[in-house]
């Protein structure tokens, strides 16, 4: 299996994804898009397949991907007891992935 971190020293945010649509629940996500942000930029990094994974399987993924911050349209109780366990911060937003990661870079979402 490929090692699939990524290089410390930037803030990886990872965004539910559904082929352009309106973003997803977390644990109705069938892929994240990993973005770099850095002093208020970000950049698309990486997209992370997450077909068929359990939401405690998922974020340990997240997590040893050093993964800090996640965006989604909701998320479960379970998921957000796990995502909190990891120290993994989740912010809830409806609308689309680039408007997503927009809106966190300027500030707008707060963590749930």
């Amino acid at each position: 299996m490929p090692d699939r971190r990524i290089p410390m020293g930037l803030n990886y945010v990872a965004v539910t994804y559904d082929a352009g649509k309106p973003i997803p629940r977390f644990e109705k996500a069938s892929y994240f898009n990993i973005y770099y942000v850095k002093a208020g930029k970000y950049s698309h990094g990486q997209m992370l397949s997450t077909l068929d994974i359990p939401a405690d399987q998922l974020v340990d993924q997240l997590t040893a991907m050093r993964i800090k911050r996640v965006i989604a349209r909701d998320f479960a109780p379970k998921s957000m007891a796990l995502l909190r366990k990891a120290g993994i911060e989740f912010y809830g937003f409806s609308g689309g992935t680039d408007a997503a990661i927009a809106a966190y870079t300027r500030g707008e979402l707060s963590p749930l």
